[in-house]
């Protein structure tokens, strides 16, 4: 396991929790 595996993996989930937590905001603000 090389670091920049590591680094991939980890901007990976990163970009996907970011991703849920956007779409979850844009709902709430839809559904004042």
């Amino acid at each position: 396991m090389t670091n920049s595996f590591l680094f991939d993996c980890l901007s990976d989930i990163t970009s996907h929790v970011a991703a849920i937590c956007g779409s979850a905001l844009v709902t709430a603000a839809m559904a004042p």
